[in-house]
């Protein structure tokens, strides 16, 4: 057997430290996080903005943050629920795939009807252009969590807008959805999604 000479030995203990420094900093609870800051996830960095009760988590790189939604066409008409249809339950899937059934159950156990929102925004054809979070503050949460949640959400089409609105919709900048996926059904999806695959 061969010996291991002792500045490998140094080496490796020093490059696994720091894969256990880099693991446990991205698995860091959005509870912990301290507001102003920036955080790296995976492979996302995001702003934090916190209140007394509640998170935002905003990708630093969304570039309609601080822009307002502009429909020329729309001339203060509201748009209503029938106009605007969201798949809900492709949303609570997506975010049941990346969240542990512990971590809902502990999040559904707190505030009644707490939850993720989670704010879409889309060009008028339903294409995601950008995703950002806001969640309680006392959240177990990852970012890392978030980044695979908002990845996702980048690649589908989740808004579909009725053709009779398009038109009003024409010059717009983006349209912004702000669903909150609420803990107590986020459970009993994910158990669902669990017992299909028994």
């Amino acid at each position: 057997m061969k010996k291991i000479n002792s500045n490998t030995k140094c080496l490796l203990m020093t490059a696994t430290l720091v894969l256990m420094q880099l693991l446990s900093f991205a698995q860091i609870k959005l509870i912990d996080l301290k507001d102003g800051s920036i955080n790296k996830a995976l492979t996302l960095n995001y702003q934090i903005k916190k209140t007394t009760k509640y998170i935002d988590i905003e990708n630093i790189n969304n570039r309609f943050t601080n822009i307002k939604q502009n429909s020329p066409r729309l001339h203060g008409q509201i748009l209503t629920k029938p106009d605007i249809v969201i798949d809900m339950v492709k949303l609570s899937r997506i975010c049941a795939n990346h969240i542990s059934k512990q971590q809902i159950e502990t999040l559904a156990a707190g505030i009644k009807y707490a939850g993720l929102m989670i704010d879409i925004k889309t060009d008028i054809n339903g294409n995601t252009l950008e995703v950002s979070f806001f969640t309680e503050q006392n959240s177990i949460l990852t970012l890392n969590q978030l980044e695979k949640i908002e990845k996702e959400l980048m690649t589908i089409k989740l808004v579909i807008m009725k053709p009779e609105i398009l038109p009003l919709l024409e010059g717009s900048n983006f349209w912004r959805i702000t669903p909150t996926i609420i803990y107590e059904d986020l459970l009993k999806i994910k158990e669902e999604m669990e017992s299909s695959k028994q």
